[in-house]
């Protein structure tokens, strides 16, 4: 059988949380989501990922997204 490939973004954000008692002021919180392609995964960045004010950034691949923001990306086999 032929393996699949999948991609993997690991985003991390800093949320507020002393809204929520606590005393720390930021905790990083982690989202993984998962694409079919790098073409579908540039896609989401492209429309999802937005600056400050609320721009989408104008990022031509992946790696720039990665660079600039932080972000990982995993390439799993199934």
């Amino acid at each position: 059988s032929l393996m699949k490939k999948t991609y993997i973004l690991k985003q991390t954000f800093d949320v507020d949380i002393s809204t929520l008692g606590f005393f720390e002021h930021e905790k990083p919180q982690v989202n993984y989501t998962e694409f079919n392609s790098l073409d579908d995964l540039l896609h989401y960045l492209k429309t999802n990922i937005r600056d400050w004010d609320d721009k989408v950034f104008d990022y031509t691949d992946v790696q720039h997204y990665c660079e600039n923001l932080g972000f990982e990306v995993f390439a799993r086999m199934l």
